[in-house]
């Protein structure tokens, strides 16, 4: 169904970014997606991410951008979203868990294969 590259993330700790990575690892496999390491050839389509996670209320709200770029950098389209945990905590951060982040990749991961379909 495709490859894709992911460019470095930026916004999330360092362990939340390895927990995502094997979440995404994980839903790209059930999807037919294959992720190609960091240091192979330019995929011809990348995902660049962007996340964030702030406490709202009683909860906590993890917000995700996903630019899907070309090889020069060009952005094709994005893919954004937010999930919302019926938690806080006083760092946001450690309110994500592995469900939560499983969600993300899962949803990101449809919404690449759909772009993919589109531009056939």
């Amino acid at each position: 169904m495709g490859s894709v590259q992911f460019l470095p993330l930026v916004g999330a700790p360092p362990a939340t970014v390895a927990a995502l990575s094997q979440a995404l690892a994980a839903s790209a496999a059930q999807s037919g997606i294959a992720i190609l390491p960091s240091g192979d050839p330019v995929a011809p389509l990348r995902l660049k991410g962007y996340f964030s996670a702030m406490s709202e209320g009683s909860g906590t709200v993890v917000v995700y951008v996903w630019d899907v770029v070309d090889p020069a950098g060009t952005r094709i389209t994005r893919i954004q979203g937010q999930e919302t945990i019926a938690r806080s905590a006083a760092d946001p951060w450690s309110a994500v868990d592995q469900a939560v982040l499983a969600r993300i990749a899962a949803t990101t991961l449809q919404a690449f294969r759909r772009q993919v379909a589109a531009n056939g």
